[in-house]
């Protein structure tokens, strides 16, 4: 394309795709269940919608060139809003879910934006306003214009904050966040022409062309995303399939079969899903994959790409015989550079002999070079800090002068931050000098971690340091920490070893991964600079040089645990299935370890019972509840050499409906009972929460293992429920919860324990009202084999209103085999599903919803208030559901009823997404309730 024929503003990019390639455009895919049926919508389509949101935008009284954050959570709504905001002539800033990890000593992400900003308008859901803005200083408003309220050329009422006209945007296209080592986003600017300039650059490098599809499952607040695999595509006429990041997260094989549908031409993944599609293969070595042959390229950035996990994927794709002869292209790239602008495109053959890829040349016109720490030029092959400049890379940070003069050096070369050798004009990482840390593919920040460490007890406060490492011949990033103690070593054994375990339990509930190292150090190890920092560069030294390693020695062998060897052969094999799944080394497990206090979550439970089935060839009904009956692996080894266990369960059982999800911790235990589906799978995210605060029991329906009969009333349930907590909790106080159908019951057990004389402290009510007779009443089996289904995410909500009535048309057989053909492979595997579970597992559902049909609430609690946690509905707005539905609690309650908003869907609230933050939103209620 010669250089006067290209686009001047990115809403030609929309335009000149929407009249050149009107058929070509974006599938989207949000859930696992639309991988068959993904969601279309042509650039013609898309620049029809977003000239409506353009003319809704300008309606609502938002001004040329006014600063809009996008606040969405998924790929189509961005996308559409996105351009709706560029049309309008506005500049749009988009900021990802808010990251409620972090300490409270952490400034809200949203206080900070709202600053740096000047008080921008926040362009979100309804929804998702309730969610994410409940925590919100009250302090600092935010100007929040609500999506479902703008309708096209309609005014709307004028906003609480007078309509800001921003400083002239200076051909600014769009603003994206970055962050620091203090964990405050910094806004990059990122104009016009450098987005177009980086976009060609992209299609000369990939060949790019509009027969080609790319594949990407990048939030849209990810440059990757934004720039590399949305703008850059349309630039080229390509089509692009933007995918949910948890569809492939939760299932590396979803990525491959993505991949084949669509028949990709590009896309990315980074070391970390490399290595888990090495581990997919490996036990799936014959996948349901057709075709790969359209596959040119699949770029890697984000972290280091480890030689050997990029070279052993490309040797099992290649041996399916399936056409797969792409490359891998080792990258690098910022979003202060426009994505990737360095690529390998000759990885593994020039990488002989090196842990991690060399990452090649920069684009033509870039610059890199290799400073030492006063910007002096080092010679090749030394290694030092990058430094980058050329048409790709921004000039400076919106509103922040001072973070814009410390990121550049003299010459305008941009301090990545990074440190790297250069060999010939090549580039080859070797680490970062910015404190943070990559799991995942995603980005933590030390600060973070340190801020929340610090809470433990036993921890002096501004004396921790979590540090950065990389193990020899490691996959994977690790994080160590490094703290100085409150108590003397080696005195205070206990102390010691509580502390240990509860930072342990920090890190894995902020970044879901365990440190490699937990160390206390002595304070003259622990020495402060001038300012009053801790010198995180010496005490990594330290670490990697191997002068701690003494110490290190001495606090394992007064930590160490006592380590029961397997004794059978069958406690081996369950060990080193229990290594592989948790990436623990075999000589750390005891064969008395807990397969539920290990962090997590029901993904992994799926994962070690697949591993199960395959070892001991067990039938495909093996239930996951023996695995949490029997949490470990002496217990499991027992129950599967035993005569007394069959595919559904223990023969001779005798029922018990309380399953221990979490036994650590001194507080109160709490007991959640079920939902209408019955099973206590749901609560494994929730309950990992908990480690080391209090004991977390669940309640299962009846019926679930063989010769057990389901519940014939709301009494007999409860009377059984009561029993069984009795039994586990001899002598109050009782703390009390319930998940949808499972609140009433909760209530109920409530009042029969204070009728018994024993004290409930806490009753939590989430998303139920009391009076769920009428809706009982409503729900025909078919539409309970639905809610069932959507529940299990085999369908999506849309899909089973669409499929109930045709549905109610065939025999309840039939019904049940449609919905399995219809369901994702992966989730019905997962789920261990045939027609005959699905069709037992709906019975148990019908039965716990006929004894609901008879249920009338009466009388009420009265020795502690009502807490009623609630989510989006099914139907209406949150609003209307707790005035409308929920606050009828009022009647049953003693001691009056608090309402607290929580993220999330009815199904989806206590999922791994939203668990975090739910848990967050509990423990405040009991704290405020003064539980212990």
């Amino acid at each position: 394309m010669p250089s006067s024929s290209f686009p001047q503003h990115i809403r030609h990019l929309l335009r000149d795709a929407a009249s050149k390639f009107p058929t070509n455009g974006i599938s989207y895919i949000q859930a696992a269940q639309q991988l068959s049926d993904p969601t279309f919508q042509s650039y013609a389509d898309l620049h029809g919608r977003a000239t409506s949101i353009s003319s809704a935008l300008k309606a609502a009284g938002l001004q040329k060139n006014q600063i809009v954050v996008l606040y969405f959570d998924n790929h189509r709504d961005n996308i559409e809003f996105f351009w709706g905001a560029v049309l309008a002539g506005l500049l749009p800033c988009v900021q990802g879910p808010i990251n409620t990890r972090t300490s409270k000593k952490t400034l809200h992400p949203l206080a900070h934006l709202n600053t740096i900003l000047q008080k921008p308008a926040i362009l979100t859901s309804r929804d998702l306003t309730r969610a994410d803005f409940s925590s919100f200083p009250n302090s600092c408003d935010l100007n929040v214009v609500i999506a479902e309220d703008l309708e096209p050329q309609t005014k709307l009422p004028t906003s609480a904050h007078p309509v800001r006209t921003t400083r002239p945007a200076e051909n600014i296209a769009l603003l994206l966040l970055t962050s620091g080592s203090t964990g405050n986003a910094k806004a990059v600017p990122l104009h016009h022409d450098t987005i177009i300039a980086a976009g060609n650059g992209k299609i000369d490098d990939y060949e790019l062309e509009s027969s080609d599809t790319i594949v990407n499952w990048v939030g849209f607040d990810h440059v990757a995303c934004v720039v590399e695999n949305h703008l850059t595509p349309m630039l080229a006429g390509a089509n692009q399939v933007q995918v949910s990041a948890n569809v492939v997260m939760t299932d590396p094989g979803a990525f491959l079969k993505i991949l084949d549908r669509f028949r990709a031409s590009l896309t990315l993944a980074p070391n970390f899903l490399l290595a888990r599609l090495n581990d997919y293969l490996d036990q799936n070595p014959r996948p349901d994959i057709h075709d790969l042959s359209p596959l040119r390229r699949i770029n890697s950035g984000g972290e280091a790409l480890v030689v050997n996990t990029g070279r052993q994927l490309l040797e099992k794709l290649k041996a399916l015989d399936i056409g797969f002869r792409a490359i891998i292209a080792p990258g690098f790239g910022m979003t202060e550079t426009c994505a990737g602008f360095v690529y390998s495109k000759a990885f593994p053959h020039v990488d002989e002999g090196h842990e991690f890829a060399c990452l090649g040349y920069a684009f033509p016109g870039a610059e890199m070079r290799i400073v030492d720490s006063q910007n002096r030029l080092l010679a090749d092959g030394t290694c030092g800090h990058l430094q980058v400049r050329g048409p790709t890379v921004f000039s400076g940070y919106y509103n922040n002068d001072a973070a814009t003069r410390e990121a550049f050096a003299e010459g305008g070369w941009f301090k990545t931050g990074d440190r790297g050798v250069m060999r010939a004009g090549k580039l080859t990482l070797t680490g970062r000098a910015k404190d943070t840390f990559i799991i995942n593919g995603v980005n933590f920040h030390c600060a973070e971690l340190q801020a929340m460490i610090e809470d433990v007890p036993g921890v002096s406060p501004s004396f921790v340091a979590a540090i950065p490492t990389r193990r020899p011949n490691s996959q994977h990033e690790d994080i160590a920490i490094l703290y100085l103690p409150t108590f003397r070593i080696p005195n205070e054994i206990e102390q010691l070893r509580e502390t240990q375990a509860r930072i342990r339990d920090k890190c894995v509930i902020y970044c879901a991964k365990a440190p490699c190292i937990v160390l206390p150090l002595p304070k003259e190890a622990m020495t402060k600079g001038s300012l009053g920092k801790l010198s995180t560069g010496k005490l990594r030294k330290l670490l990697e040089s191997g002068e701690l390693k003494e110490r290190e020695t001495l606090v394992d062998s007064i930590c160490r645990k006592v380590v029961v060897s397997p004794a059978t052969a069958t406690e081996s094999a369950i060990l080193a299935g229990w290594s592989t799944v948790f990436g623990l080394p075999r000589s750390e497990i005891s064969v008395e370890d807990n397969i539920l206090h290990m962090g997590g979550s029901s993904l992994e439970l799926m994962r070690f019972r697949s591993f199960l089935l395959r070892q001991f060839d067990l039938d495909d009904q093996w239930q996951v509840i023996n695995i949490m009956r029997h949490p470990t692996i002496r217990s499991l080894a027992a129950l599967l050499d035993g005569a007394n266990h069959s595919p559904m369960g223990e023969i001779n059982a005798t029922y018990n409906p309380v399953i221990p999800l979490q036994t650590t911790g001194e507080g109160t235990p709490i007991f959640f009972v079920h939902p209408g589906v019955g099973e206590v799978l749901i609560f494994v995210n929730l309950a990992k929460h908990f480690a080391h605060e209090r004991p977390f029991y669940a309640l299962r329906a009846r019926g679930f293992d063989p010769n057990e009969t389901f519940f014939g009333s709301m009494d007999e349930m409860v009377e059984e429920y009561v029993a069984g907590i009795i039994t586990t909790q001899p002598f109050g106080p009782y703390l009390l919860a319930g998940y949808s159908y499972g609140g009433v019951v909760a209530f109920e057990i409530a009042k029969r324990l204070e009728g018994d004389g024993r004290h409930v402290i806490f009753l939590g009510l989430v998303n139920i009202p009391p009076y769920i007779r009428s809706r009982m009443e409503e729900i025909s089996w078919t539409e309970g084999l639905l809610n069932l289904s959507y529940f299990l995410d085999l369908t999506t909500k849309e899909e089973a209103e669409r499929l109930a009535p045709p549905l109610k048309e065939l025999s309840r057989r039939q019904q049940i085999r449609h919905v399995l053909q219809h369901a994702p492979p992966e989730r019905v595997a997962e789920l261990v599903l045939d027609a005959t579970r699905l069709d037992h597992w709906v019975n148990i559902a019908w039965s716990l919803l006929q004894c609901g049909r008879n249920y009338e609430p009466s009388g009420a609690v009265h020795g502690c208030r009502l807490t009623c946690f609630y989510a989006n509905p099914l139907k209406g707005t949150k609003t209307e559901w707790r005035d409308n539905h929920l606050s009828a609690w009022d009647q049953f309650a003693g001691a009056g009823v608090d309402f607290v908003a929580v993220a999330g869907h009815h199904y989806t609230l206590m999922n791994s997404t939203h668990a975090r933050g739910f848990h967050a939103a509990l423990k405040e209620q009991l704290r405020a309730a003064a539980v212990m």
